[in-house]
């Protein structure tokens, strides 16, 4: 697998632990009586950080991914 594709998924795999804690979040909360962003970022609070920092991991990765493979192919080029 070249690292264009593993850049790619590892960068829609980030994209899942992201919309996850969001929705999570809203079905927690879903009372349609408080409707405020500081109930939603209580609710986003109690759920937890482990979903963002999953994400931010896999983002960065596959970014990393996307860069190197970029570099490498502008080295192929060059010679």
């Amino acid at each position: 697998m070249n690292k264009r594709l593993t850049g790619t998924i590892f960068c829609c795999t980030g994209l899942i632990p992201i919309c996850t804690w969001y929705m999570s979040a809203a079905v927690y909360g879903s009372n349609p009586h408080i409707n405020n962003s500081s109930h939603f970022q209580m609710l986003l609070d109690s759920v937890g950080y482990i979903l963002l920092l999953l994400s931010i991991l896999f983002l960065t990765a596959g970014i990393t991914y996307l860069v190197i493979a970029e570099k490498e192919s502008k080295n192929n080029r060059s010679e």
